[in-house]
């Protein structure tokens, strides 16, 4: 890989061909190294009971049910939190 004059590849091309020219060996050892940064990244499916509640709140809000404000939800939440002694 050899750029032409004043046109550097950037660190993901560089990073690229590494892999690309990289013994099997090596490519295990970077993934070993990398696999942190796929593990915080990785998005996982939400449970199927969080999914049927979302589903559930979406169609009742498009349906033009009751829909509370953020400050709505945040003055019962603390009201909660008083009721349960946890805030003054």
């Amino acid at each position: 890989m050899t750029p032409l004059a004043g046109n550097q590849p950037s660190e993901r091309d560089r990073m690229h061909h590494i892999i690309d020219i990289a013994d099997d060996k090596k490519v295990k050892a970077m993934l070993t190294l990398f696999q942190d940064i796929e593990q915080e990244n990785e998005f996982s499916e939400y449970p199927d009971n969080l999914k049927k509640q979302l589903d559930s709140d979406f169609k009742a809000y498009k349906s033009g049910d009751k829909t509370y404000s953020e400050q709505e939800v945040k003055a019962h939440n603390s009201d909660l939190l008083k009721s349960l002694g946890l805030r003054k």
